[in-house]
């Protein structure tokens, strides 16, 4: 059973080598390729293997995504999910074949580019200090006028969100991800290294206007996101 992590152009033979150095998950690499693709795989005896404990199974998903990392560093690829597996190298070639056309094309429109994530954080809005009024009908004014105010705190924060969006090229490709906790935003962008350097110097000018927003970007990855916008 191959194991397999990526798809690329068939490497050199000194970049073969070096991709075959880089560690698997349980062993060594071996790279495989026809005459237009080529495929990282790691021969497994059992899928299973990986997954006979959620420990085991994370510790394989954390590597398996090391590898691609690593294999990213050296060549344009296409990652593969985690657990995909051929039976035999005459499949895995065969694949490689049949999806020629369609894995090229995808190598063509992101192969010189890799994904950068924004997380974006924001401090919390101000809670009011002032003590309210005891009387029935201060109490409901000032209750009202607390509310209004950070309705309207509320809106700029929207009102910036978006002026933040509005930075990049709505050409540069990106996508909206769910945030995880404590995150107002996340965001992936499909960028070269140059358009990477004007994204976040951008970002960089426009934190300066507004401290109470937080970007951080992460750095290049492999085009998780955008195999299938």
């Amino acid at each position: 059973m191959l194991y397999t992590f990526a798809f690329f152009h068939p490497p050199t033979p000194t970049l073969q080598t070096c991709l075959e150095q880089i560690p698997g998950i349980q062993g060594s690499l071996r790279v495989y390729a026809t005459e237009s693709l080529a495929a990282a795989v790691e021969p497994l005896g059992d899928l299973e293997e990986l997954r006979r404990s959620d420990h085991v199974l994370l510790t394989s998903a954390l590597r398996h995504d090391d590898v691609i990392q690593a294999l990213f560093a050296q060549t344009p690829l296409l990652p593969v999910r985690f657990g995909t597996c051929f039976p035999s190298l005459d499949q895995l070639l065969g694949y490689l074949k049949e999806q020629s056309p369609s894995l090229l094309e995808k190598l063509r429109v992101l192969g010189h580019r890799a994904e950068y994530i924004l997380k974006i954080h924001v401090d919390p809005l101000p809670v009011g200090t002032d003590e309210l009024p005891r009387s029935g009908t201060d109490y409901l004014l000032s209750r009202q006028q607390h509310y209004r105010t950070y309705q309207s705190a509320q809106q700029q924060r929207q009102d910036e969100h978006a002026a933040l969006l509005a930075l990049w090229p709505p050409q540069w490709p990106q996508q909206s991800l769910s945030p995880l906790e404590q995150e107002w935003g996340r965001y992936t962008f499909l960028l070269s290294e140059e358009q990477a350097a004007v994204a976040q110097s951008l970002g960089a000018q426009w934190q300066q206007q507004h401290p109470h927003w937080h970007l951080h970007w992460t750095p290049p990855l492999p085009p998780y996101h955008w195999l299938n916008p």
